[in-house]
C-alpha cells in the first residue's frame, strides 16, 4: 500500500521541502518509503527561479530536510549486562570475540556470510590487477584481506585502532592505517594520501553519518581518487521490500521468538535487547548525496540478489518464500544496493 503525506508545502527561500504525514501515513509503516523524489522533481520544474534552474536542486534540498530514518539491531543474548549498551560498546563486544582466531577461521567467515560473499564478488568484479585501492571505515577488513591475498594492492583503514589489531595480528602483510574521514582538516591530515588512489570502496559506513558528516566524507573520498578513478560503495537503502522486512519483521518480531526457543534449548534465560545501529536513507537520497556538486558520475547500479536474506527468517523458511519471491523481486527485494562511480572533476 502507498501512502502519500495530506500536505507538502515548498518555502522558496532555499527550496526547503517538509513532508507532513497525514493520520494514516502515522498509522502505516509503509509510509516510511514511500515518498518519491521524481514527484518532488516534477513540483519543482514549476517554480524554478534564476538561483534553480535545475529540479535536481529541489531534490538536493529534499534530501537534506528529510528525516533520516533511525535504524536498531535486535541482540539476542543470555548476558543481561547487554542491557544499556551503545552501540560502541557491541562493536567492542564483537571485536573481542575475533580476538582469539587464526587465518583460516578468519577467512572462513568471508566464505559462509551472505555479505561477505556478495561483497567480495563486487570487488573481485569492479577491480583490476596494478590498480591502488583504499577501504574506508573497513573495520578488520574482512572483505578486503581476501583481495590482499588474491594480489590486490588495498590500504585497509578505519578511525578506530581495535578492529584494525586483529587484521595486523593475523595479517602483518596487510597494509593498515587509522583515517578519519569526517575531519575537515583533512588535505592536510593525510597529505601522502591525496590523489593516490584508482579506486575507494566503502562498505556499511554511511549509516553512522548524518547528512552534513556524509558530505564531508564524499569530499574527502575524492581527494584521495585521481581523475578518472572509481568510487565503489554498498548500500541498503530504506525503499526496498527487503530492508523494511528484515529490520521491522525479521529483527522485531523474530528476535523474541529465538529467544524463547534458546531459553527451551538451554534452560537459559534469554534477553532481547534493542540498540541504535545508525540510519537508513532512501536510494534516491543517497544519490543525491553521492553525485551532487561531488565531481562522481554514477556508472553502474547492482542489486544483489535478496534470495540468501531472505533465508535469515525462519519463517519465510518454513513457508518456502524465498524460492517463491526472490525471483520476483530482483530490485526492490535487493538488500544490498552496490554502486560503480566514476570520478572526473
Amino acid at each position: 500500500m502507498v501512502v502519500l503525506s495530506s500536505r507538502i508545502s515548498i518555502r522558496e527561500a532555499g527550496f526547503t521541502v517538509k513532508v507532513v504525514p497525514n493520520a494514516l501515513a502515522r498509522r502505516n509503516d509503509m509510509a516510511l518509503f514511500c515518498v518519491h523524489f521524481e514527484i518532488l522533481s516534477a513540483m519543482a520544474a514549476t517554480i524554478m527561479t534564476d538561483q534553480c534552474q535545475k529540479p535536481n536542486h529541489l531534490v538536493r534540498y529534499a534530501a537534506k530536510a528529510s528525516s533520516l530514518r533511525t535504524w536498531y539491531k535486535y541482540i539476542v543474548t543470555d548476558d543481561k549486562s547487554f542491557h544499556g549498551k551503545t552501540i560502541h560498546n557491541t562493536v567492542d563486544h564483537y571485536i573481542d570475540t575475533l580476538a582469539d582466531l587464526d587465518r583460516n577461521q578468519f577467512l572462513s567467515h568471508g566464505r559462509t556470510s551472505d555479505s561477505s560473499i556478495v561483497t567480495i564478488d563486487f570487488l573481485r568484479q569492479n577491480l583490476s590487477p596494478g590498480e591502488k585501492t583504499v577501504s574506508i571505515g573497513a573495520g578488520n577488513g574482512e572483505y578486503e584481506v581476501h583481495l590482499v591475498l588474491d594480489g590486490q594492492d588495498i590500504l585497509i583503514t578505519d578511525i578506530l585502532d581495535a578492529p584494525l589489531s586483529v587484521t595486523r595480528r593475523l595479517f602483518p602483510e596487510v597494509n593498515t592505517r587509522n583515517l578519519d574521514i569526517t575531519t575537515n582538516n583533512f588535505e592536510d591530515q593525510y597529505s601522502d594520501l591525496i590523489g593516490a588512489f584508482d579506486n575507494v570502496f566503502v562498505a556499511s559506513l554511511f549509516y553512522w553519518l548524518t547528512n552534513d558528516a556524509a558530505e564531508i566524507a564524499i569530499r574527502n573520498m575524492t581527494r584521495l581518487l585521481r581523475p578518472g578513478g572509481c568510487l565503489l560503495v554498498t548500500f541498503r537503502s530504506k525503499d526496498t521490500f527487503l530492508t523494511w522486512f528484515i529490520d521491522e519483521i525479521i529483527c522485531r518480531w523474530e528476535r523474541p521468538l529465538n529467544a524463547i526457543k534458546r531459553r527451551l534449548i538451554t534452560g537459559k534465560p534469554h534477553y532481547v535487547f534493542r540498540n541504535f545501529a545508525g540510519y537508513r536513507r532512501r536510494l534516491s537520497e543517497f544519490q543525491n548525496l553521492l553525485t551532487y556538486q561531488t565531481g562522481l558520475k554514477q556508472i553502474s547500479l547492482e542489486f544483489a540478489s535478496p534470495h540468501k536474506e531472505l533465508q535469515r527468517s525462519t519463517i519465510l523458511r518454513l513457508l518456502a518464500i524465498p524460492e517463491i519471491l526472490g525471483p520476483l523481486i530482483p530490485h526492490y527485494g535487493a538488500y544490498h544496493n552496490m554502486f560503480v562511480l566514476k570520478y572526473d572533476p
